[in-house]
């Protein structure tokens, strides 16, 4: 799937429905993150699509997020990452509320625990079909009729977590926060290093590290550089197609080690396997400036390098191809 990025989002402010740009809550994550001493822990572009992600769901429902109800969400996204200090230093700078002690009640033996946790944003990348049974389980044994659904979903986050295998050692330098990673910044470089290539490395390759917040492999590559890196000054739809092609399988090659690795770190993950997102940036820039064509053969040639893309990181990768 060929798609734009999005980053607005609909949200309620009293009777008003406005929109907010992401930037809101990326960028004070990362001066929260700055401000208690976490300026290594990057996960302000991860909270900000988690952000979007529930803003979506809940604008599909008709029923758009209040803007406390967002704020309240990223608190809990960076407790959940064990970021207690950042949590707090948010909190402070929105004057998030606690949650509501009033919660009602719900009867254990009616309840939904799908859609319970459906409604939790934690749950939204994540598979349920195991957790749903252990926290049944759980429940169960603490011989419980009547829980609030904070309660049942705090669980459930608990439980979720221990059903995670943590690879990395307890004595790393960062190991109060080494958890939020599936593959951190530094395993990232190393893998790049060694498993890239010269050609996409000198291109300018990027691939995110991957946190255990969103569990998605997001690279990006900057077309311009790769083309002329590919092809040669100037590059030409000849020399540049099947040099792309060979490119985007040996990039297939490095994220199917990537997911190797993340399967050995988590014990399930979403229907379709992990989530992959690549980034084809400059792409006007491309056809624009560096090979100039007309608007008609730019399009074709834009959507022939999308299906090259496609055509490598193919089933079983889940995969989507951005245009920037």
């Amino acid at each position: 799937m060929i798609k734009l990025q999005e980053e607005g989002v609909l949200v309620r402010e009293g009777a008003a429905v406005t929109a907010h740009a992401l930037d809101e809550w990326r960028i004070l994550v990362q001066r929260c993150c700055r401000a208690t001493g976490f300026s290594r822990v990057n996960l302000a572009d991860d909270v900000a699509e988690v952000v979007r992600r529930f803003c979506a769901m809940r604008a599909s429902r008709q029923q758009p997020a209040a803007v406390e109800e967002v704020d309240a969400l990223v608190v809990q996204l960076l407790l959940d990452s064990g970021l207690h200090e950042v949590a707090a230093r948010f909190q402070h700078e929105r004057q998030v509320l606690p949650p509501n002690a009033g919660e009602d009640r719900l009867r254990l033996a009616a309840v939904d625990l799908t859609e319970l946790l459906r409604a939790d944003p934690f749950f939204l990348n994540k598979p349920l079909d195991s957790l749903i049974d252990r926290l049944r389980q759980a429940l169960e044994s603490l011989s419980l009729r009547f829980a609030g659904a904070p309660f049942i979903q705090a669980l459930a986050r608990e439980i979720w977590w221990q059903m995670q295998v943590h690879a990395e050692p307890a004595e790393r330098e960062d190991a109060p926060f080494h958890h939020c990673w599936l593959i951190s910044p530094e395993q990232m470089q190393v893998m790049l290093a060694e498993h890239a290539g010269d050609a996409l490395l000198t291109a300018g390759l990027r691939v995110k590290p991957v946190s255990r917040l969103l569990p998605t492999l997001a690279a990006e590559l900057p077309m311009a550089r790769l083309a002329t890196e590919l092809a040669g000054k100037p590059p030409t739809e000849l020399a540049l197609l099947p040099a792309f092609d060979q490119a985007c399988r040996d990039l297939a090659t490095l994220i199917h080690r990537l997911c190797a690795i993340i399967d050995q770190r988590v014990q399930s993950r979403e229907p379709g396997g992990l989530p992959v997102r690549l980034t084809l940036q400059g792409i006007e820039s491309l056809t624009g400036e560096i090979m100039p064509m007309p608007p008609r053969q730019a399009t074709a040639f834009r959507d022939e390098l999308a299906a090259i893309a496609g055509r490598a990181l193919q089933p079983p990768l889940n995969v989507r191809i951005l245009l920037s």
